[in-house]
């Protein structure tokens, strides 16, 4: 079974403040640049900043590309990057993103190789009035600070972040589930196939969704799925159960693709005289404000210090 793809390439970028685009070529020498990882941000170490640094600063990585890749598809996918980016593969510009606080995918299949490739990433934090945010009193540090991976799939698949799972009708006794399912065809000829649906408890089946669908060269279909699940478990705070929807793409009976998606299934209401209630019982809502900023790291932060926050605020109640 053909399964995406995604692997972190978080480790050994080098970095330097300023403005280089003649860094963009392969033969640069950046033996002068700083050895970082991502996430990262401009203003590390955060309590050793005196001033806010408003400018470029720009990334530099060698990315290995594995022989038999050149017949999948191949992104980079940035989970985000203030604020304004341009990414560049062995020299030439591949693509570029505007907005700091938005996950983004650059194809690059085009212009990669078997063997090592060059990125170069070229980020700015300068301030734009045609990009939020435009004024406030937040610091907003440059830099690629959540996760960058290497996205590999084959030609026909489910399309980034493609899969929207709903549950409109939710009891203690039945839910109905509703899967709406983007398939993406990237060949250069039309894709006949089918979309199976599986959904998983605790790794084991608890139901099963099947359509077929014909999709154009360089084109893209909805998929639309639904069922209904006897005794579901419920997500709650206290028991956060989980689904796994498992989508596996076949063309003409060949498996092509699979993709996972996590949800929860849970029913709520606000009333005028008693306040919230969760899956059918009174629940009390207290508010957190969180900033994404940590001491000394500034907006790069991990995911265990995300982990953190989150069982300091449940704890909190």
């Amino acid at each position: 079974m053909e399964q995406e793809q995604k692997i972190l390439i978080n480790k050994n970028w080098k970095f330097m403040h300023g403005d280089f685009p003649e860094a963009k070529t392969p033969e640069y020498d950046d033996r002068e640049w700083y050895d970082i990882g991502i996430p990262h941000s401009f203003g590390i170490p955060y309590f050793m900043e005196k001033q806010f640094y408003i400018g470029y600063g720009c990334y530099r990585k060698w990315l290995q590309i594995e022989t038999g890749f050149d017949m999948k598809k191949l992104y980079l996918e940035f989970q985000a990057s203030f604020q304004d980016t341009e990414v560049y593969v062995n020299g030439e510009l591949a693509g570029t993103h505007r907005g700091g606080y938005t996950a983004f995918l650059i194809d690059i299949t085009s212009f990669v190789r078997p063997g090592a490739n060059l990125i170069f990433v070229r980020v700015n934090n300068l301030w734009n009035p045609r990009i939020a945010p435009r004024g406030g009193e937040h610091v907003f540090n440059g830099g690629i600070y959540r996760d960058v991976s290497l996205i590999v799939k084959g030609k026909v698949h489910v399309a980034w972040y493609g899969t929207r799972v709903t549950t409109p009708e939710v009891s203690a006794g039945r839910a109905r589930i509703v899967a709406e399912t983007e398939v993406e065809n990237t060949s250069s000829v039309q894709a006949d196939g089918r979309l199976e649906s599986i959904l998983l408890y605790k790794g084991e089946e608890a139901g099963r969704m099947e359509s077929a669908f014909s999709i154009a060269p360089e084109n893209m279909t909805t998929v639309v799925q639904e069922q209904f699940l006897a005794d579901p478990q419920l997500w709650h705070p206290d028991t956060p159960n989980l689904y796994t929807m498992v989508s596996r793409v076949y063309v003409d009976d060949v498996p092509v693709d699979t993709y996972e998606t996590e949800f929860g299934i849970r029913y709520f209401e606000f009333t005028a005289d008693k306040g919230f209630f969760l899956n059918g019982e009174h629940y009390d809502i207290h508010g957190a404000n969180v900033h994404q900023d940590q001491a000394g790291w500034s907006d790069a932060v991990t995911h265990t210090a995300i982990a953190r926050d989150i069982a300091m605020v449940k704890e909190c109640g």
